[in-house]
């Protein structure tokens, strides 16, 4: 009696066998890197720097918050990205952020860190050295880190940087959009100066 050959079946398993181990190499080169995370700051300080707001735009996902000082939060993609291209219009940022912390699980990360350096008016006529911090929640999506959740911060400069005297009893300061903010004689250009409408 003669035995069925079996090398026809073991012929459609080998196939199959292949593509079970590619798709399981695939799903490991695409499991998030947390250091990867880091590079998302990176990415908004070259946006903010070339005025790119649709690369400003991609590194957050969809439905993200965005927290500012004295600001009612910003929620959404759209929104965030056309309160910076308004911004983009009045000011040139020179920004340098710097991630000191980050922390994973699975396909969320905290990145902690924090920003300096300068921002100008669009004309050139004023310009503020700033400085703060940054906490992003990010999220693994479509194959790269976004931005979930943030809160930016930075403290106010100490003195103003434009300030011309209109009268001996008054000043009047230019914000970091070009706005004019008359000051009270009594309190003069001091440290409510508001250039934080224009940061990250």
């Amino acid at each position: 009696m003669t035995l069925p050959k079996c090398r026809k079946p073991a012929a459609r398993i080998a196939p199959v066998l292949t593509s079970v181990l590619f798709a399981f190499a695939c799903a490991c080169t695409s499991k998030p890197d947390i250091e990867a995370a880091r590079s998302v700051s990176g990415d908004i300080e070259k946006a903010l720097s070339s005025k790119d707001i649709e690369r400003f735009k991609a590194n957050f996902t969809d439905d993200a918050v965005l927290l500012l000082p004295n600001q009612a939060a910003m929620t959404g993609a759209d929104a965030i990205a056309s309160r910076y291209a308004a911004a983009f219009k009045q000011i040139n940022y020179n920004l340098s952020l710097s991630s000191s912390a980050i922390e994973s699980a699975g396909e969320v990360a905290v990145d902690r860190g924090s920003f300096g350096g300068n921002i100008k008016s669009g004309d050139g006529g004023t310009t503020a050295q700033v400085s703060g911090k940054y906490l992003n929640v990010l999220k693994w999506q479509a194959g790269r880190w976004r931005i979930l959740r943030a809160a930016w911060e930075f403290e106010q400069p100490a003195d103003p940087v434009s300030c011309s005297a209109t009268g001996s009893r008054s000043c009047c300061c230019k914000d970091i959009g070009g706005n004019d903010c008359v000051k009270s004689p009594e309190k003069g250009c001091d440290s409510d100066y508001p250039i934080w409408i224009l940061l990250p």
